[in-house]
């Protein structure tokens, strides 16, 4: 009865492999607005410039999305746009990067994509180049507010584009140089401490979907489930609008710090946290 038992999770291992690699490709379900959120975080982490000790973020993404999604998101288009552009500041001030204006965030159609996907792309652009970028890819609601300031005031000052201007504070001093600690998630089984999972990146990534760091075969847990993040000598657990949430030692939460010995729940799946 094991030996069959295992057959069959293999098998469903399998196919659910599939369905979210090449076949998933064809047969992608609908984008939701978390996984936009998910890829912007990343564009943002991934095309940092660091200068004189401080690391720029892009201040102009583009998320470019298929015919059918595009469809979907106009009837709440305007909150949506606002809401990706909050959650571009959050990100920044959470992780302690600089932003020389408020982001410039658009959603394009490409035809080439199919249902569920997203790319983005993220450029860190002067006053001229983002004031065309906002006449040339946002729509008329979000050009609405004052555009960039001249480049005659100082680089440093906080430069708000696009609508519902809110300053963002001046970045603290940069980060302590040095190796992260040793951290890692530790899945638990019945048999005892299963595969280990070295937390190594600032950012590490939990989910259903293949792309992630630490990948949950378990229906009941999101594609897009939550991150670990490294922030300012801590290692903290954000969800990620899952639909069922994150269990830390039995209660649940939208976010923590993580401590030695914490026992974190997601769907089915549990796993102890170490920090050395």
């Amino acid at each position: 009865m094991s030996q069959s038992r295992n057959a069959v999770t293999r098998f469903e291992d399998l196919l659910q492999n599939v369905v979210e690699g090449t076949f998933g490709r064809i047969f992608r379900s609908r984008l939701q607005p978390v996984e936009l959120s998910r890829k912007l975080e990343r564009a943002m982490d991934e095309n940092l410039i660091v200068s004189a000790g401080r690391r720029i973020a892009p201040n102009a993404y583009i998320l470019f999305i298929s015919q059918a999604d595009n469809v979907r998101f106009q009837q709440f288009m305007q909150t949506l746009l606002f809401q990706l552009q909050d959650r571009a500041i959050a990100v920044a001030r959470q992780r302690g990067y600089t932003l020389t204006t408020k982001p410039a965030v658009a959603l394009k159609v490409d035809q080439r994509m199919v249902t569920g996907e997203v790319r983005v792309e993220a450029n860190l652009l002067d006053n001229a180049q983002l004031n065309s970028f906002i006449a040339t890819n946002l729509p008329e609601f979000a050009q609405s507010a004052p555009k960039a300031p001249t480049s005659a005031q100082p680089p440093e000052a906080t430069q708000v584009i696009g609508p519902q201007p809110s300053p963002i504070p001046p970045p603290g001093p940069p980060p302590v140089a040095g190796p992260m600690p040793y951290a890692a998630m530790i899945e638990r089984t019945p048999q005892g401490p299963g595969h280990v999972y070295q937390i190594n990146r600032e950012v590490i990534h939990i989910g259903r979907h293949t792309s992630n760091d630490i990948v949950i075969n378990d229906r009941r847990v999101s594609r897009y489930h939550a991150e670990i993040r490294y922030e300012r000598g801590q290692f903290v657990i954000y969800d990620l609008g899952s639909l069922n949430g994150v269990s830390i030692n039995n209660s649940m939460t939208r976010q923590a710090t993580l401590r030695n010995g914490d026992v974190l729940a997601f769907g089915s799946f549990s796993f102890v946290f170490e920090r050395r």
